[in-house]
């Protein structure tokens, strides 16, 4: 480049000068790398249209997230249907107002997309090319038209009326009709106008198996770092959950910018010693502002330790991500170079008037905390370890034909 190497057509004093400026001019590069790398962090709000009437989307303070993703509202069938999420009550929008009102604030709207009836549409949709083509370019036109900046696929595996048990991870050929899918959306979606891809997965699921495919295709991965509970870590989404869902990924090769940790704002019934065994297989929920509705009934830990409860009313123990362990959650994902963190989902969180409880609110102002601190002035050795550190790249391997 020009500032590099400067042309032998100028002048000697001006050629010594743009030599002794190489060294700063490349810590500033490095510098301005990194802290676009920091700034970028993704901070994704998922909205349920189930929940419109507690939480409506007014509530919700979307100059916190870069993208909203609406979550059950679209579906589509075997064939490449589309189907709108329709009215529960009377009181409610319509799935297309939901998607303007998202579409017309200021963070990305992005459309998470399930089966009709349940997943196994994606899997006989994918192996169809005829239908799985020409679904992936409606769904592109149909973004363009809802304004909306991407979409997300979330397909679960389980099969239980064809007899595989729900939490099934997938299977060679479920993972080929994923691979196909996400092929063909992505491309389609791209040449819509730079349309996202991203897809939404748990723990052990096994959806890819190759990070190539990720990286070329794929804008993100939203990790599900919950409902891992073992007895050896009863807790439904520790901090050992979280390191383990997304090394799951890293070992992949995935690199961790395109990684999304997702964050519950749900606490679950069990935890410990005075959980049961029947407790841990049950999916008893409760949201985050609930559980601090319940005022006293509810003894918390200490603030370092603010993940468990008590219900002193029935002796049940809760155990929740609560605003510490957010934070914690928050320094891993910054500092390690991760592509961001995703709130599942924002109706189980407190109201927009309760910033000092919410989880989402710990969360913001723990990255706000860290983008400050990026910003301050460094010394030339740190700005360049610092630089090396979050602007190294992966080699991508040339991409297999499918």
């Amino acid at each position: 480049s020009f500032w590099l190497r400067a042309p032998r057509c100028l002048p000697n004093h001006v050629c010594q000068i743009m030599n002794r400026l190489r060294l700063p001019l490349l810590l500033l590069a490095i510098f301005a790398l990194s802290s676009a790398s920091l700034n970028s962090i993704k901070l994704v709000g998922y909205f349920d249209a189930d929940a419109q009437l507690e939480s409506p989307i007014e509530s919700i303070n979307q100059k916190m997230f870069t993208h909203i993703v609406l979550v059950n509202a679209l579906k589509v069938d075997s064939q490449g249907v589309l189907y709108l999420r329709p009215k529960a009550h009377p009181e409610e929008l319509t799935t297309e107002e939901v998607i303007k009102q998202v579409a017309d604030g200021p963070a990305q709207l992005v459309l998470s997309l399930r089966g009709y009836m349940d997943d196994v549409a994606f899997d006989e949709l994918a192996e169809d090319d005829i239908a799985r083509t020409a679904f992936a370019r409606n769904m592109a036109t149909q973004l363009s038209d809802w304004n909306a900046s991407g979409l997300e696929v979330e397909w679960h595996a389980g099969d239980p009326a064809g007899g595989k048990v729900a939490g099934s991870p997938f299977d060679s050929m479920e993972q080929f009709h994923y691979a196909l899918l996400c092929r063909d959306l992505a491309v389609a979606l791209r040449a819509a106008g730079s349309k996202t891809l991203s897809v939404a997965v748990h723990p052990g699921m096994q959806e890819f198996w190759d990070s190539t495919f990720v990286q070329q295709y794929l804008n993100w991965v939203t990790v599900g770092a919950y409902s891992m509970r073992s007895l050896a870590d009863p807790h439904h989404s520790s901090l050992k959950d979280m390191s383990l869902a997304l090394e799951e990924w890293t070992s992949l090769g995935v690199p961790r910018r395109q990684l999304v940790l997702a964050v519950p704002l749900f606490g679950h019934e069990g935890m410990g010693a005075l959980s049961s065994a029947a407790s841990n297989r049950s999916n008893k929920r409760m949201p985050w502002r609930q559980m601090l509705a319940k005022g006293r009934a509810l003894r918390g830990h200490p603030p370092d330790q603010d993940d468990t409860f008590v219900d002193e009313a029935t002796g049940k123990v809760w155990s929740a991500c609560g605003p510490a362990m957010m934070r914690v959650k928050v320094q891993h994902v910054y500092t390690g170079g991760y592509g961001g963190l995703a709130f599942r989902e924002l109706n189980q969180d407190v109201g927009l008037g309760d910033t000092g409880t919410s989880l989402v609110g710990a969360a913001f102002l723990e990255v706000e905390r860290f983008q400050r601190e990026s910003r301050t002035t460094r010394q030339p050795w740190s700005l360049l370890q610092h630089g090396i550190k979050f602007t190294r790249t992966e080699s991508v391997p040339k991409l297999p034909e499918l």
